[in-house]
């Protein structure tokens, strides 16, 4: 029973696990943050574990999943000015159903630009980098 109640609110924004990171000085390329987001995927398999729950058993399952990019999320934003428009959407990071843990889906990264100008393939001074994953992957306090 207790297996079937976690399982079945695997896709509750309560199993979310916020991690944003502001850029303090100089410049990160995206294209190395999705790159490096990649690496790391594929050298921890807890990252490309799917859950699912066998009604025969009466138990989850644990496999793991090969590597492909539609195992997590990677978005990008620019022209966050404003601290109305960066609240907004972290809220909607913090609460959004963005996982699929039955297909191994459980890490969300979103590149913040917070100028809608200027370099668009870099963050720079003041942006933001926030990963999601989920709990069942991922717990801030261990």
């Amino acid at each position: 029973m207790h297996e079937n109640l976690y399982f079945s609110g695997s896709d509750l924004s309560v199993y979310n696990s916020l991690v944003p990171l502001q850029i303090k000085r100089g410049s990160v390329s995206i294209e190395h943050i999705r790159l490096s987001l990649a690496s790391v995927i594929q050298q921890h398999t807890v990252l490309r574990t799917a859950i699912r729950f066998n009604p025969m058993n009466n138990q989850i399952e644990q496999n793991i999943q090969p590597f492909t990019k539609d195992l997590y999320s990677f978005q990008h934003s620019r022209g966050v000015s404003t601290l109305k428009q960066l609240d907004r959407l972290l809220m909607n990071e913090s609460i959004g159903k963005h996982f699929d843990v039955e297909n191994g889906k459980v890490l969300r990264c979103h590149v913040v630009q917070r100028s809608a100008e200027g370099h668009n393939d870099s963050l720079q001074e003041d942006d933001l980098i926030i990963f999601v994953v989920h709990h069942i992957a991922f717990d801030l306090s261990s």
